[in-house]
């Protein structure tokens, strides 16, 4: 036990209460008491305290640690639990902006004009397909209004078909232009 020489009362107890279950008023009421003691400069001799020490019980310390390497002040405490949980946040930050660069995710930012950019290639899609097919769906129907539901049915498939190849092509590049 390292006592460092002659403590002052309060310093006497700061270092008690480090490694000892005590009270402030138990402490005074025994240094008045002559349990401890007490100089005439108002200090504790180092035996006093080590003896007054072996009376007390200690504070539950696992044993692989000394009270020497717990913070002494909460202050120390809060200030490195605030360190430790600004670097948690930062490294969460970094892995973040790491899946934006690498395509994992899409900014909220960002959400409305992906989602814009996804509309216009369907629209393109379906618009060119339907030029594209437009004797074909002519034909389909023979220019007959009752047939309606053969129509329906052709224009269904041309919707899955592209829609399908949209959905598998794994990317969709849009370029927007004032045209």
């Amino acid at each position: 036990m390292d006592i460092p020489d002659h403590l002052t009362k309060a310093e006497a107890l700061r270092w008690l209460s480090s490694r000892y279950k005590i009270g402030k008023s138990k402490f005074y009421k025994d240094c008045s008491a002559g349990t401890v003691e007490v100089l005439p400069d108002k200090t504790i001799p180092p035996a006093s305290l080590r003896q007054y020490a072996t009376t007390l019980k200690p504070l539950d310390v696992p044993p692989e640690k000394e009270a020497d390497d717990f913070p002494v002040d909460e202050w120390q405490q809060r200030k490195l639990i605030a360190s430790t949980l600004r670097e948690e946040q930062r490294q969460q930050r970094e892995a973040r902006e790491l899946e934006i660069l690498e395509g994992k995710h899409i900014p909220r930012e960002d959400h409305y004009l992906e989602m814009a950019g996804v509309v216009t290639a369907i629209e393109s899609l379906v618009k060119q397909r339907f030029q594209d097919d437009a004797t074909r769906l002519i034909e389909a129907v023979r220019g007959d209004l009752e047939r309606e539901h053969e129509l329906k049915k052709l224009l269904d498939s041309i919707l899955d078909e592209e829609l399908t190849q949209l959905a598998t092509s794994g990317s969709l590049e849009v370029i927007f232009s004032d045209a």
